[in-house]
């Protein structure tokens, strides 16, 4: 179970939840599929990266619920009302805003700083450094930052990695907080991975 198996796929039994949650079979199936695609597609262009954390969708016999994981509440609700009224139907949902703290250990936060410094071509690998040399808080035991592409508009696209501490994704009891994610550049596509291996720790 290496770098390109999502290391969440095969834990969601045992420490993970479904990011969508419902049933149906037939054609209908492939219809609410490329739904819940298409909500988080414009949730995530609405909403910015170092706000909007993550996006739960559960189909219930009435309504549809969308949770929202944010760093602050979100103000400009009207515009996701009319992104759900387009793709659910008026008043067929139900929006639950989950404010998390803010935390510098976070993989949403970490994924999102690192985005922002690219993008902006600043000099990620301060950050890191720091990072990694803070990084030994509780229920810890390693972190793993894979960054690919052609950042800060290198001619060959490389990949670095920057791993402290113990990561062991051929452990399937082993949990871990996982990240990945890809954005635009005007010199191409970066790719960011972030793995954060915890010790007997069920909560993000």
């Amino acid at each position: 179970m290496g770098n390109k198996i999502n290391p969440l796929i095969h834990r969601v039994s045992l420490f993970k939840n479904w990011k969508s949650k419902w049933f149906e079979v037939g054609n209908k199936f492939n219809c609410l599929l490329i739904s819940d695609f298409l909500i988080r597609n414009d949730l995530n262009h609405l909403l910015d990266c170092s706000v909007l954390y993550d996006i739960y969708i559960e189909r219930l016999e009435q309504y549809t619920l969308v949770t929202l994981l944010t760093s602050s509440k979100v103000k400009n609700l009207s515009s996701i009302y009319s992104i759900l009224n387009k793709h659910l139907g008026i008043n067929a949902y139900l929006v639950n805003n989950i404010t998390l703290k803010d935390s510098e250990f976070s993989v949403y936060s970490i994924f999102s700083n690192l985005r922002l410094l690219i993008s902006k071509r600043r000099n990620y690998r301060i950050y890191i450094k720091n990072l990694l040399s803070n990084f030994f808080f509780k229920n810890v035991s390693g972190i793993k930052i894979i960054i690919s592409g052609r950042v800060n508009a290198i001619d060959i696209a490389r990949k670095e990695v920057f791993l402290l501490g113990n990561i062991s994704l051929s452990s399937i009891d082993s949990f871990f907080l996982f990240k990945n994610g890809s954005f635009k550049t005007k010199y191409g596509v970066i790719g960011i991975k972030i793995y954060i291996s915890m010790i007997n720790e069920k909560t993000i």
